[in-house]
């Protein structure tokens, strides 16, 4: 009988560890996070450089919880769900408050984060 138990409790014990990392939340990496200074406006991206921001760059501060783009959102966004698609490639589902402008509607959004050569790339994603 003991030997019994113990196979259920070394099951249940791997069934509560399974659990608790199959549904741990995804977090940005460090190196993600913090202020950048956008130095490329592209169609569907942005680039931005670590350093000292230039007068008229356009900062985004990124933190854990969201993230601040003071030339698009006035109240900033913050983040719904983050998943890890591959090797240092995020998509981040953002809520973000008074696009452009205080009369502008709150919107939801999807944008993919990737650092290339050092620079933080942040792409659109269109819903669909």
């Amino acid at each position: 009988m003991s030997m019994m138990r113990a196979k259920l409790l070394t099951g249940v014990a791997a069934l509560v560890l399974y659990a608790s990392t199959a549904h741990a939340a995804v977090e940005l990496p460090e190196e993600m996070l913090g202020k950048w200074c956008r130095i490329a406006l592209e169609y569907a991206y942005d680039v931005y450089n670590r350093g000292s921001c230039e007068d008229g760059d356009d900062i985004l501060l990124m933190r854990g919880d969201g993230f601040v783009e003071y030339h698009y959102y006035d109240d900033g966004c913050g983040f719904n769900k983050i998943e890890k698609i591959a090797s240092g490639l995020y998509l981040i589902y953002a809520h973000c408050g008074k696009f452009e402008g205080p009369n502008g509607p709150e919107q939801d959004i999807i944008e993919e984060l990737q650092i290339v050569d050092g620079q933080l790339v942040m792409r659109d994603i269109p819903e669909s």
